[in-house]
């Protein structure tokens, strides 16, 4: 045997070692990609439209994750995407840990701050949400995934241990069933493209080559993914069983620790890479280290989440088209994930390979421009057919974008 076939079985790894690696990544993406969307907008839904509405948001979000990972199999394409559009990767992250912050501040403090009682569960929660987010996330956060999603779920099986759950609790929803029906390109315009942006995925596909990595993806997303999001249906069931248009103010303490669980995995795995090193271009955030990890950090962020439980629960009693403010402003940030961001995806990195050009770029600004309004209109107005004209200027944008030449072969 040659020098060179000795070497490449002995750096093949074992079939336990593979097998890890791929469980290990597929846990990963499972718990960086349940957050507040994953872990609220199904109870939003349920309440407006429906059952039907958990399979509406259920299936684009597990087809559209697990297919991205297949999708980019080939070498080069991660890559070129972390790079060539590394502004749009690091502002996916950015703006996804901002809401991570606001729908804690929201299911953490609001109510307490709004009675005017001091959130003690929500300086013990903070405190551990900081520990684990700037410190101990950052080395082991794809070691500790599998660890993680046994947690959260075996919280969730426990916290509806005793709930009868059907969906004749459902109550009657307060929008036409039928409506969602306006809705349903939204969610997967969004939940197809979102995931080329999310720099947790492609940290994944890249440290995981090859028919491994797409296995990871499908498992993380068919399996571990689902299984989370399958929790969040039956909290929402038992939540809007017991109240016409529930709060994230009234979960029990193990959901609540549940969600501070996954919300802090989130922010540790779109802050760091798997070494804890920040690593051009894959590391969306560069922010010192000396100061992230240090306690100083975890204090000033507990002080301002405090800072923030109060003006959360001061705001908590206006409210916009039946709407309270922070369910308004829950509502505006996915129009990143509804708009803003698969629309970039769309007109600036489609086909896959292709460059950004100027004109490309100027389309995208233009097309989420135009398309704002028909989004207020059904985000927030909730009348939801108007949906459907935002996105189509979305999609008829491509037709002005134009072509451009191919960066990668």
């Amino acid at each position: 045997m040659s020098e060179a076939a000795s070497n490449s079985i002995s750096n093949t790894p074992s079939v336990p070692a593979r097998a890890w690696s791929i469980i290990s990544w597929g846990a990963f993406l499972a718990c960086s990609w349940t957050w507040c969307i994953g872990m609220w907008l199904p109870v939003i839904l349920l309440r407006d439209f429906g059952i039907w509405s958990f399979a509406a948001f259920a299936i684009p979000n597990v087809i559209g994750a697990a297919a991205m990972g297949v999708v980019l199999q080939r070498r080069g394409l991660s890559e070129w995407i972390t790079t060539e559009h590394r502004f749009a990767a690091r502002a996916f992250s950015a703006v996804t840990i901002v809401f991570q912050l606001f729908f804690m501040l929201w299911f953490l403090g609001g109510d307490s701050a709004r009675k005017g009682t001091w959130p003690w569960y929500a300086v013990v929660l903070s405190g551990l949400f900081a520990l684990v987010a700037f410190h101990f996330g950052s080395r082991w956060i794809r070691q500790i995934s599998l660890g993680v999603w046994v947690l959260s779920l075996l919280l969730l099986l426990w916290s509806l241990r005793s709930e009868s759950l059907s969906v004749q609790s459902l109550p009657p929803a307060v929008l036409d069933p039928g409506e969602l029906l306006w809705l349903m390109p939204v969610l997967a315009f969004g939940f197809l493209l979102c995931p080329y942006l999310d720099l947790t995925f492609h940290r994944a596909r890249q440290s995981l080559p090859g028919r491994a990595g797409s296995a990871a993806f499908v498992i993380g997303f068919g399996v571990m993914f689902l299984a989370m999001i399958l929790g969040t249906l039956g909290y929402g069931l038992a939540l809007l069983r017991d109240h016409a248009a529930p709060l994230p103010t009234l979960l029990p303490l193990l959901l609540a620790a549940h969600i501070v669980i996954q919300l802090a995995y989130t922010i540790a795995a779109q802050r760091f890479d798997e070494n804890g090193r920040d690593q051009d271009p894959v590391t969306p955030l560069q922010w010192p280290r000396d100061y992230s990890t240090s306690p100083m950090a975890a204090i000033s962020f507990s002080i301002l989440m405090l800072l923030g439980f109060v003006v959360v629960g001061r705001s908590h009693g206006v409210t916009y088209a039946g709407l309270t403010a922070t369910e308004i402003v829950y509502r505006g940030f996915m129009s990143f994930y509804g708009l803003i961001f698969p629309a970039y995806v769309w007109l600036c990195m489609l086909p896959l390979g292709t460059t950004r050009t100027p004109r490309r770029v100027w389309t995208f600004v233009a097309a989420v421009v135009l398309a704002s309004p028909f989004y207020w209109m059904g985000f927030i107005e909730r009348e939801t057919i108007w949906l459907v004209p935002g996105v189509a200027i979305v999609l008829f944008a491509k037709l002005i974008a134009g072509g451009a030449p191919r960066r990668i072969a």
